[in-house]
């Protein structure tokens, strides 16, 4: 018989009639007497808890939205996989139970079939192309690293709906055997065995074996050979997870085409039957077990669906950034945040005591006031409402002016802060075309407007008002009046101008920094350039996110994450400053430090901080006859005089 006319294009062309070779003689229409009850309850328990780990994995990569070629061969093998769990495991596990036999149900059986063997042989291509798209992730030089690009990916895709499509309709399906308890392409039904022979099977699986076993043994051997040892804990434990999830797929898959293959040409023992079913029916499963184990954002992704908010901080279980941010604002309102004042504070009186007339320092100054006053509101007088639970109504004057002063500061500083990057693109391109704002005369009427602009927002503009509900200062006071009363107009102007104009001054900041300096044989200039970029994208990452998330909430229903979280982030805005000069800005930090430990500590420790204490101290070693000691045969100064 024509092998043509043994597939399951032919049955749907020809009124669902199966070919000549399936048609089961009568006698063989009575239910089977051999059953499998432990193992067939084995297969549909074993079954179900697969799919149901696999379930939440498929939804969590369909969410990522994360369409890279790792992500799209994820979805479809997820797929595959649960397709295969279903006809390998469900449907065979109920079948085992009962003793059902291929002549009793045959066009059912015949399509289960058909559906088992696209899902196997599409999987195995899709497993293939993984097992390369990770050996790419660690050599991008990789001799086939050109599939994955955006047009040959395209063309890989259509390869594997095609080869699916190929094994589904047009090759003969395997039946499962109740004698057996396993899938058989000879329905064993009194006909010859060689009619069934599936050569696309007979081919697909022995590639499937050597292809994806040369493939992890290369990535195995890349990542122990090439990477070789690595001090950082983060690549250990990043290759030590690829290592596992490629020996984990490779042994199942290869397992499973393997004993496939002896069966389809010998005839094998009744324990290798069914270990061939029992590693079907892992490599189809295993993928799940291995996403919620060894990838990490799979895994946090499942824990998010499956557990409520409620419990996982009940139980410290943080996922992602913004439960890491909820986390940090519940603590700072608590208390912790006296530690950013106290920063604040000393950074404060380092800027005092620089007494430098320069236009940054006085910016700098301004902001740090404003935004110790702004900390103070929206973190300690927040914190102390939050945690009594203490609503508008009960003290309407006292919201109504620390939502003023709030707003005060928050116009303040976002003015302040866009001139702030102004000079600083000044100071890196004297010809910048605003740099004139800074000249003497000028800039007295730069600081004029800051401040008109400043108390513009306190007496003119309505206030935010604080709400324990959700922890934020919202326009909306909640007391059941239209919420259109309390848009204000000028506040989400204001963000988005500070959005705006902070992220492109910024953006030609580190454009200037990083393409016109270029590269640098000057350590201090490369330190330098290297400061002022992280210091910009620091202060315009806060400020451009809070005034977007509070621009959102003027005009759309916010979630109540989106809500704390510009809480939050608004709060991270004013005080970023304090740590950002306390790593980045050598001269505070060293003003800071002298004022904070006593000089005798700093001389005991070497910790010698400006030009004077260098000189102070070289001064006293040369009192003593001796300058420097070098141990290394250096030239040493001894006397006034280098001596080697």
């Amino acid at each position: 018989m024509s092998s043509s006319k043994m597939t399951l294009f032919y049955v749907l062309t020809n009124s669902f009639t199966l070919p000549d070779a399936y048609e089961c003689p009568e006698h063989m229409k009575k239910p089977s007497s051999t059953k499998w009850p432990i193992f067939g309850s084995y297969l549909l328990i074993s079954g179900t808890i697969f799919i149901l780990l696999y379930l939440p994995c498929l939804i969590a990569i369909i969410r990522a939205k994360a369409w890279t070629p790792a992500y799209q061969l994820m979805l479809i093998i997820a797929i595959l996989d649960i397709i295969s769990l279903t006809v390998g495991s469900l449907i065979a596990g109920i079948t085992a139970i009962n003793g059902t036999h291929f002549c009793q149900y045959p066009l059912f059986s015949y399509i289960v079939g058909a559906v088992g063997i696209g899902g196997w042989m599409t999987d195995c291509l899709a497993c293939i192309l993984l097992a390369i798209e990770r050996c790419v992730e660690v050599n991008p030089s990789f001799f086939l690293s050109v599939l994955f690009k955006k047009n040959p990916f395209r063309v890989i895709m259509a390869c594997i709906v095609t080869y699916g499509v190929y094994a589904l309709f047009f090759t003969n399906p395997p039946i499962f055997n109740p004698e057996y308890s396993v899938y058989l392409f000879d329905p064993m039904i009194g006909k010859d065995p060689s009619l069934y022979t599936n050569l696309a099977h007979a081919m697909n699986n022995p590639v499937v074996a050597v292809s994806t076993t040369a493939l992890y043994f290369y990535l195995c051997y890349y990542l122990i050979f090439k990477f070789g040892y690595s001090t950082s804990m983060w690549i250990y434990r990043s290759k030590r997870q690829i290592i596992l999830q490629g020996v984990i797929l490779c042994f199942f898959h290869s397992a499973a085409a393997i004993i496939y293959e002896y069966m389809q040409y010998f005839s094998p023992p009744i324990w290798l039957i069914l270990a061939g079913q029992v590693t079907w029916q892992i490599s189809s499963g295993c993928l799940s077990i291995v996403y919620l184990t060894l990838n990490r954002t799979i895994r946090n992704s499942v824990i998010k669906m499956l557990i409520p908010k409620s419990l996982r901080i009940r139980w410290g279980m943080h996922i992602g950034v913004e439960e890491h941010l909820e986390l940090e604002h519940a603590m700072d309102s608590a208390g912790n945040v006296g530690v950013a004042v106290t920063l604040y504070i000393l950074c404060f009186i380092a800027i005092c005591k620089i007494k430098s007339s320069a236009p940054v320092y006085q910016l700098m100054f301004f902001i740090a006031i404003f935004d110790i006053i702004a900390i103070i509101v929206g973190s300690l007088i927040l914190g102390y409402l939050t945690f009594h639970g203490i609503f508008f109504c009960q003290c309407p004057l006292f919201f109504f002016i620390i939502g003023s002063l709030a707003m005060f500061t928050w116009l303040f500083n976002c003015v302040s802060c866009i001139i702030l990057a102004i000079e600083r693109c000044s100071e890196v391109n004297p010809k910048f075309f605003l740099s004139f704002l800074f000249g003497k005369k000028v800039f007295r009427v730069v600081k004029t407007l800051v401040f008109i602009y400043g108390i513009n927002g306190l007496m003119f503009s309505k206030p935010v008002i604080f709400s324990p509900e959700y922890t934020s200062f919202i326009y909306d006071p909640l007391i059941g009046k239209d919420p259109s009363l309390y848009q204000n107009n000028w506040l989400a102007g204001n963000n988005f101008a500070i959005a705006l104009s902070t992220t492109t001054l910024y953006f030609y900041l580190c454009y200037y920094l990083l393409l016109k300096y270029r590269y640098s044989t000057s350590m201090w200039l490369y330190k330098s350039t290297r400061q002022i970029i992280l210091q910009g994208v620091v202060m315009c990452f806060f400020h451009s996110a809070a005034a977007c998330i509070y621009e959102y909430m003027a005009y759309f229903t916010p979630t109540l994450y989106v809500i704390v979280a510009g809480e939050v982030v608004y709060q991270l805005a004013c005080s970023c400053l304090s740590v950002v000069y306390l790593t980045l800005n050598r001269t505070i930090r060293n003003t800071v430090v002298k004022m904070v430990i006593p000089k005798s500590i700093r001389a005991k420790y070497g910790w010698h901080i400006g030009v004077e204490e260098h000189l102070a101290v070289e001064q006293a070693a040369e009192t003593n006859g001796i300058a420097l000691v070098n141990a290394s045969g250096m030239p040493v100064k001894f006397d006034n005089f280098f001596v080697n």
